[in-house]
């Protein structure tokens, strides 16, 4: 990773971590930021991965609802994004505090706290409740709200010409965590001797050493605070004659006005919220709508199978959509990142949506085929694509605001698109799937309610997938809407610097003013 290390020591600094550095370098913050992006992604895949288990777990545990014992579905798409209810309320803080406070204590605490709940999560099934199960998936998200706001910026900053890259292997971290902990959760929750409940206990022991190198992190860069970023955020606020004025203290709702009032960011985070709702369906019913379709003879093979394609996918898909980043930022980059940011947006989406649209047109054939090899083929390169533009839409987010509202950015875009995508996405189409066929639900036991039913269902699995992969195209839309708010913003830019050149020439005198 690039960028340069102070290795200059002060006399009192005895911290054994990195010694030789005041800042710990770029490429161990690098190696840091992938390895808990990765934990975090793994926990997430444990739930999907095991789902006939939980399912059975939400119809013999004592406390849940009773619609969610009728429609165990539903309930499992619940317990799946019931983490964002956490991550809303962390991000919304930890974009503010970004601004002012030492990043490195945001992750430091953001993660122990992930490893309580993570241990809470396993403890729910001894104590069969449903409520804590659904409040320990609640606080895991407090985990990522700490982390996404910090490590895109800093791998930005730090990663110089192959920044695109390295910010694409830290996202490649979240499909390949994802079906790491699908492939996982399946097995430890179908060991009879450990279940479930072991696959977090086994993940929180893993994860200990991880969270505890957070402690040791040294940035002496701008104090540890972000680029950008003061111990006191204040802007200056200009008299009407353009004067300078007093200092004003920045809150939160000042950042949040500067990310809303860019339609480009606006439009960008609405087509990311349906890219990541489909990715949420498939992650968290993909084995159920395999099954369901009898491509394959059991849940052991069809998750495998499965989760392998979606690593697959992202191993593949992120790098190269990375490359791509790195392309467009090689190209039409330079200068100031806030000028630059005017030419880089248009190129940028323009890869993005046509990343996107390939993605849909690979996706629609697994709507009609029966054979299991085609079907994964044609869902490998859908998502494939689909990971090709993750680099591209994390750049672009970033680059819709001025580089000190980064990190708000990334809040916004995590909050709208999370309440707008994987939310309430796994909690529709599974509901939609149950009512399509109502004979594949998973019943308290993890078997088909009706087995035999079921097979005479399958149009109702293969409509719910038709509906999921034509949601996408509005994906296409909104990235194409965003497109041309940047070309609008470049074309009134490059006027404007026009018109400044111009008046610089006196046409009187015949020469610069």
């Amino acid at each position: 990773m690039g960028g340069s290390s102070d290795r200059s020591v002060a006399a009192d600094d005895n911290v054994w971590f990195f010694p030789r550095y005041k800042s710990t370098p770029p490429k161990f913050l690098f190696a840091l930021f992938v390895m808990l992006n990765l934990i975090t992604m793994i926990d997430r895949g444990i739930l999907p991965g095991s789902s006939s288990k939980f399912a059975a777990f939400v119809g013999l545990a004592g406390d849940p609802p009773a619609v969610f014992k009728r429609n165990p579905d539903a309930a499992l798409g619940l317990l799946q994004a019931a983490y964002i209810v956490g991550y809303t309320v962390a991000i919304l803080i930890s974009s503010h505090m970004a601004h002012t406070r030492k990043w490195k204590n945001l992750i430091s605490v953001g993660m122990s706290v992930w490893f309580l709940a993570v241990i809470g999560s396993g403890l729910s099934f001894a104590a069969s409740s449903f409520y804590l199960l659904l409040f320990s998936r609640i606080v895991t998200g407090v985990a990522e709200a700490s982390f996404h706001v910090v490590a895109p910026p800093i791998i930005q900053d730090r990663g110089g010409a192959h920044s695109g890259f390295y910010l694409s292997i830290y996202l490649a971290a979240m499909p390949v965590g994802l079906s790491t902990g699908y492939v996982y959760g399946f097995f430890l929750g179908d060991n009879e001797n450990l279940g479930w409940q072991w696959a977090y206990f086994f993940l929180a022991i893993a994860s200990a050493p991880i969270i505890l190198a957070c402690f040791f992190v040294r940035d002496s860069a701008n104090g540890g605070i972000l680029p950008g970023g003061t111990l006191v955020h204040k802007e200056t606020v200009l008299h009407k004659d353009g004067k300078p004025g007093k200092l004003h203290q920045m809150t939160y709702w000042d950042e949040i006005a500067v990310c809303l009032s860019s339609p480009v960011l606006i439009y960008t985070i609405l087509g990311y919220s349906v890219m990541i709702a489909v990715v949420s369906v498939l992650g968290t019913f993909g084995g159920a709508f395999v099954l369901a379709l009898e491509l394959f003879d059991d849940e052991k093979t069809a998750s495998l199978f499965f989760g392998f394609a979606a690593a697959c996918a992202g191993i593949i898909g992120m790098p190269i959509g990375g490359l791509i980043a790195d392309r467009v930022l090689e190209k039409h980059g330079g200068g100031n990142r806030d000028e630059a940011s005017f030419r880089i947006l248009p190129p940028m989406l323009t890869a993005v949506n046509m990343c996107v649209i390939a993605s849909i047109l690979s996706c629609w054939p697994t709507t009609i085929t029966s054979n299991p090899g085609l079907f994964l083929l044609f869902l490998f390169f859908g998502w494939t694509f689909l990971f090709m533009a993750q680099s591209g839409v994390a750049f672009s987010i970033m680059m819709s605001v001025p580089s000190i509202y980064r990190p708000n950015a990334l809040a916004c875009s995590a909050l709208l698109s999370h309440a707008l995508g994987d939310v309430p996405a796994p909690i529709i189409f599974g509901a939609l799937k149950d009512q399509m066929a109502p004979a594949c639900i998973i019943s308290p036991d993890g078997e088909f309610q009706d087995p035999d039913e079921c097979r005479t269902q399958h149009k109702g699995v293969r409509v719910t997938l038709a509906v999921m992969f034509a949601y996408m195209s509005f994906a296409a839309l909104f990235f194409e809407l965003a497109r041309r708010g940047a070309q609008s913003q470049l074309s009134k830019k490059s006027h404007e610097q026009k018109g400044d050149a111009d008046s610089l020439f006196d046409p009187v005198e015949g020469g610069l003013t």
